[in-house]
């Protein structure tokens, strides 16, 4: 979240790289009024939303195979629902899009600013670009744009099909420990465990080390999309899909938790069994 002092003052970016002057709450004791009133102003406005429908149903026909329909409110559906009670307590919205430049793939981001007498505060989405093409682009920035406005304004616009479910697998670190837990019982109730053959690793060739990294590439790309929109369906069934094989699996997700953090929390919880008999990914 940035913020921004009035008048003259300099810029409050408490997380972010700027050269700016950091001017705290101690420093400026005004800070500390202005962030009230927009709290205050923003629980108001909240509390003014229109119901928001998901008026729009989609397919989603993923690149590994199989498909998945969800619903979900559009851009113009949330604006309308929103604008009008954040307006009324003088708070302003405003998307632009930031590119960060790192290396020879910059990462675009769609920055949305909530404004009220001289304070703000942003919140930022990655914009997920696939084909090279001023087309595809465009919908990027039209979902990220949905994405986050409905993240900075705290509103639900699709389906949350959390435990619909019960039939996929679980990730494999839990179907191994069960697998322990088992033989652990076993031996204390004086079964003897006899050790399975070496397992062998699999062995590729180049040509299908490529494919497979290209299938990997998709399923990174719709799992991450999946995990951001909170579609706990879609992230079910991506696994599904990819579980069978090991290469792809694995990789799918030590990549997502070592470079998307976030997102695999979102991951994990969805995939992992529930506690308690709640449901969830059948066990293995």
């Amino acid at each position: 979240m940035g913020s921004t002092a009035p008048g003259n003052l300099p810029v409050y970016y408490p997380d972010s790289e700027t050269k700016e002057i950091v001017m705290s709450e101690e420093q400026n004791p005004k800070l500390a009024e202005l962030e009230a009133a927009f709290d205050d102003a923003f629980a108001a406005a909240q509390a003014n939303f229109a119901p928001i429908h998901r008026s729009r149903t989609v397919r989603v026909a993923m690149k590994t195979g199989g498909s998945y329909e969800f619903a979900y409110a559009p851009l113009e559906v949330i604006l309308k629902a929103t604008i009008p009670a954040l307006n009324a307590q003088g708070i302003g919205l405003t998307q632009h899009i930031r590119i960060a430049l790192d290396g020879d793939h910059p990462d675009h981001f769609l920055v949305t600013t909530l404004k009220r007498k001289g304070w703000s505060e942003s919140s930022e989405v990655l914009i997920f670009r696939g084909e090279a093409s001023p087309q595809a682009y465009g919908s990027a920035v039209t979902y990220a744009k949905r994405m986050g406005a409905s993240l900075a304004l705290g509103v639900a616009v699709e389906d949350d099909n959390d435990g619909s479910d019960a039939s996929l697998s679980s990730p494999p670190e839990d179907r191994s420990a069960r697998r322990q837990k088992a033989q652990a019982a076993a031996v204390d109730a004086g079964a003897k465990i006899v050790p399975p053959p070496p397992k062998k690793e699999p062995t590729y060739t180049p040509q299908q080390i490529a494919d497979l990294e290209g299938k990997l590439v998709d399923a990174k790309q719709e799992m991450l999309e999946a995990c951001a929109e909170g579609r706990r369906v879609g992230i079910k069934q991506i696994w599904e899909e990819v579980k069978s094989n090991e290469y792809i699996a694995t990789r799918l997700w030590n990549d997502i938790k070592r470079e998307y953090p976030d997102y695999f929390k979102t991951m994990e919880e969805t995939l992992k069994p529930k506690e308690k008999g709640a449901r969830g990914p059948a066990a293995a």
